[in-house]
């Protein structure tokens, strides 16, 4: 409804889709957008990768795809552009690639690279990087 409820816990939040029964309008919010990037480019049995961000205002995950694609998701939540550069690093990482991109003010993007990878490149950084004993734990190293 228009104050982001009914929800189980009986709280009220910004839900994704709003529904405004007295204009009988749907509003989607900004996490709809941000969802989105999500499940179109990050696709089922995707394995989640080590990677970081060097600018505070840039938050940064990436997926391996199980065709061999990966997919970065950069959000950008400060009031003014960022250029930086997304760098691929392979198996003892040594640098695949670089590119200088640019986030724009507030905004979030995911940019798929899906050529130029050797196969299974992912697979074989993680285990160069990651000792087996922590790959079970590295939800904590990711953002």
């Amino acid at each position: 409804d228009e104050t982001g409820g009914p929800n189980h816990v009986g709280n009220l939040c910004v839900s994704p889709v709003i529904c405004d029964t007295r204009s009988d309008k749907v509003l989607y919010q900004p996490s709809f957008w941000y969802l989105g990037h999500f499940s179109r480019y990050i696709r089922p049995g995707a394995e989640r990768l080590l990677c970081s961000s060097s600018r505070d205002a840039l938050e940064v995950t990436a997926f391996a795809n199980p065709d061999g694609s990966l997919a970065v998701v950069v959000m950008n939540q400060g009031q003014e552009a960022i250029d930086f550069w997304l760098k691929i690093a392979g198996p003892g990482s040594g640098a695949l690639s670089a590119v200088r991109l640019q986030a724009p003010a507030r905004s979030i993007q995911t940019i798929l690279v899906d050529e130029g990878l050797e196969e299974n490149w992912w697979s074989k950084a993680a285990r160069a990087l990651v000792p087996d004993a922590l790959r079970k734990n590295l939800d904590n190293l990711w953002y």
